[in-house]
């Protein structure tokens, strides 16, 4: 967020490493790709919220299947908490 309070508390000396890609100028303003506005970030956030309510309310509802990825040749249905309710990964164990 374009907010130099926040990004002192996130790093006191402007860690590129932390803030990835922000950075202070030597007049002392805040500069970078990765600056976003308080309503911009706000906006991310309400339309990120909205689609994983959608996602999920569509997994639920029947309307879209859990597909799981494979990392090598296992699924990665292995190590995720919600094997046991999971279809797709019942029909891994089958």
């Amino acid at each position: 967020i374009d907010d130099e309070e926040i990004l002192l508390d996130m790093s006191k000396s402007f860690s590129k490493q932390i803030l990835c890609g922000i950075s202070k100028t030597k007049k002392g303003e805040l500069s970078g790709k990765a600056k976003v506005s308080k309503s911009d970030m706000q906006k991310m956030n309400t339309e990120l919220k909205e689609t994983i309510c959608s996602v999920a309310d569509s997994i639920m509802l029947g309307k879209m299947s859990p597909s799981p990825s494979f990392e090598g040749q296992a699924p990665r249905c292995d190590s995720c908490s919600m094997k046991a309710v999971c279809r797709s990964a019942w029909k891994f164990e089958n």
